[in-house]
Formats: C-alpha cells, structure tokens, sequence
C-alpha cells in the first residue's frame, strides 16, 4: 500500500507496509513529533552511527532492522518488535540493544567492538548474536547479553598464519 505522509506522521493504511529510511549521515533519533501509524516493517540504513528508540511512536511496527557499515549501534525497541541489528565492518564501534521481542544482532569485521543486548532492557523473546572478527584481525570485542527466552551467541575468529586471536569475554546472564 501508498504511504500517506505530511510533515509529522506516516500512515501505512490497510496492508503490510514497509517504510525504508536510508541516510548517508548518522541517523540520532526519530525526528520530533513523527509517528508512524500500519507500518509494519521499517528499515533504517545508514553510513554512519545509528542511535535510535522504537518504543514510542511505532505502535503497529512488529519488525525492525537496521543497518550500518564500519560504525556504531544503539538500538532500543519495543517488546512487540522483531529487530535485526546488522553492522558489517563493526570494527572497535560498539553495538548496543535493549528490548524488542524476537533480537537478532549480525556484526562481522569486529576488532575489539563491544556487543551487548539487554543491558537495560531484556529481549521479550529469544535472541541469537553472530559475531565474526575482522579477517586477520587480532581481537574480537566482548559480547554481553541479558534476558530473552532462548539465548544463542557464536562468536567466530580467524587468524593469520602464525598470528594470534584472542576472543574477548562472552557474558550471558538469564
């Protein structure tokens, strides 16, 4: 379905609506008074740092992904949103999630980047966090996660030959 939008609100109608925000520049919340009313799916893309809060203004978004290459994510969503957090070339930037129900967090290219969900906010449901260190890389960051259903975190390093890689702290806490 057509989005109807003016100046403070997005309006998906009847459907199953995608609203896709791609932004070269850091994306640091919502802008005031926007609302999003039957959007279902809302993609944010940036290329830079993602600083975002989905609790409030996105009442009918059930799925929320966001995207950043080689920067930062601090994502926090609401307990009825699906969220997946990708950030390639993650780097030594951190990724942070609270909330959602179902969290997924991809980071690959890590070289000492923290990864943690549900610092303050637990996932509802279950949660899954792939991290991947950055090819000849010597670190990989340290993973946090608390809460959720069902907790899976992979946490994969490769080296060079004759080179060490050392895996930081994985914490999951119940």
């Amino acid at each position: 379905a057509d989005a109807a939008l003016n100046t403070e609100n997005v309006d998906g109608g009847a459907g199953n609506d995608t609203l896709n925000w791609v932004q070269a520049a850091l994306i640091n919340g919502v802008p005031t008074g926007v609302t999003l009313t039957s959007v279902e799916t809302v993609n944010v893309t940036s290329g830079a740092a993602i600083t975002l809060n989905t609790t409030a203004g996105f009442a009918d978004t059930t799925a929320l992904n966001t995207n950043t290459s080689g920067a930062a994510q601090t994502i926090t969503a609401a307990a009825t949103q699906n969220l997946v957090a990708t950030a390639a070339l993650q780097g030594a930037n951190a990724v942070a999630v609270d909330g959602g129900n179902n969290v997924t967090v991809n980071a690959t290219g890590v070289t000492g980047g923290a990864t943690t969900v549900g610092a303050t906010t637990a996932a509802a449901g279950d949660f899954a966090v792939n991290v991947t260190n950055a090819t000849g890389g010597t670190t990989t960051g340290a993973i946090a996660v608390t809460g959720g259903k069902t907790v899976t975190v992979t946490s994969k390093a490769a080296n060079a030959v004759s080179s060490t890689v050392t895996q930081s702290a994985v914490t999951v806490n119940g």
